[in-house]
């Protein structure tokens, strides 16, 4: 099998390009406008998108790159129809217990790495990799919701477990709200004890050290570098692309925050639980998701303390912060090669 790729690579088609094709430009008319065409223009606003569910916790997170095997029609013809009518873009949606939430994780198919592998009486299975490159919330608006702001949905919690709905939908942009001067100091630190656990800033010495370390934390430190770049890469296209620039430390806080649960979810834990991944996903603090990636990384090393190991009392004490804040005691994702929901 052939090595695969995690970088972002110059392309033709991809969110920038999804983006271009449905987006409304008549949207600037100067004349007055009533209830009815404003709530109209909210809606041409939203962009169309192809839907994959995902149970929590095998979702791919933004700034991850992965491959997925699809045995099922359905889903075959989703990824197909995403390459010819949706510039290779498509979503992973999570279903829950309590049914499709409304953040979905914004993808790119990586059509390099798609591999149709045929069978006896036709196609057996489809290979093919996804990255995850930001979120977006879905909006689908019905005669009893009104779309607010671009993000609300007539104050209800945006779930639906109506099947027909399940697979295609209508989403708003989700990102980060810009820092202040408090939460950028507050952000710095949460990213520096990240950088440290990972061992990323270092001095000559301790990086001739590092080459005896383990393969997890290699392993890690990769996951964590490929995941910014993705991010990062993301919000410069993003960033180029609208009248607006974004706040280059607000990015980088955001890019960190992706990393760090790569980083966390690159290690294969049992028990898994996507509580943490939802909790990820659906805040705008860039801040709590910082937090809440220091916390997994910090309980990645739980097992490495117990040879009487000596733990920085901030890091213990931000553990256990942590776990309360989340609800949840063990929250690790394990990705699979191979989907078995719906099949």
């Amino acid at each position: 099998q052939s090595a695969r790729s995690h970088q972002s690579t110059s392309k033709l088609y991809g969110v920038r390009e999804w983006r271009a094709k449905y987006s409304n430009h008549n949207t600037t008319s100067s004349s007055p406008q009533s209830s009815y065409d404003h709530q109209q223009q909210q809606q041409d606003q939203l962009l169309p998108l192809l839907l994959l569910p995902f149970n929590p916790s095998q979702i791919l997170l933004p700034g991850q790159t992965t491959s997925y095997t699809f045995r099922h029609g359905k889903y075959m013809d989703l990824i197909d129809e995403s390459i010819t009518h949706y510039e290779s873009v498509i979503g992973m949606s999570i279903l829950s217990d309590d049914g499709l939430l409304p953040i979905t994780v914004l993808c790119e198919v990586i059509e390099e790495e798609l591999e149709i592998n045929m069978g006896y009486r036709g196609f057996s299975s489809m290979e093919v990799g996804v990255r995850a490159v930001g979120r977006v919330r879905r909006c689908d608006v019905n005669s009893n919701n009104i779309i607010s702001g671009g993000t609300t949905f007539g104050g209800d919690d945006l779930r639906t477990t109506a099947l027909d709905d399940i697979h295609q939908g209508k989403v708003a942009d989700w990102t980060d709200d810009p820092l202040d001067e408090e939460q950028k100091v507050v952000a710095n630190e949460y990213k520096e004890n990240i950088m440290s656990i990972l061992r990323l800033k270092q001095t000559q010495e301790e990086e001739d050290t590092q080459r005896s370390s383990s393969e997890r934390l290699r392993k890690q430190q990769k996951h964590y570098a490929s995941a910014y770049d993705i991010i990062s890469l993301e919000k410069r296209r993003s960033n180029n692309s609208s009248s607006s620039n974004g706040d280059d430390a607000d990015d980088d806080f955001t890019a960190t925050s992706w990393g760090a649960f790569a980083a966390a979810t690159a290690i294969d834990r049992p028990d898994v639980d996507g509580s943490v991944n939802i909790d990820a996903l659906s805040t705008t603090n860039t801040v709590e998701r910082l937090r809440l990636g220091l916390a997994m990384l910090l309980e990645n090393q739980m097992p490495l303390w117990s040879n009487n190991e000596e733990v920085d009392d901030f890091f213990a004490t931000t553990a256990r912060r942590s776990a309360r804040g989340s609800g949840s005691e063990s929250t690790f994702s394990s990705l699979q090669d191979g989907i078995d929901t719906f099949q």
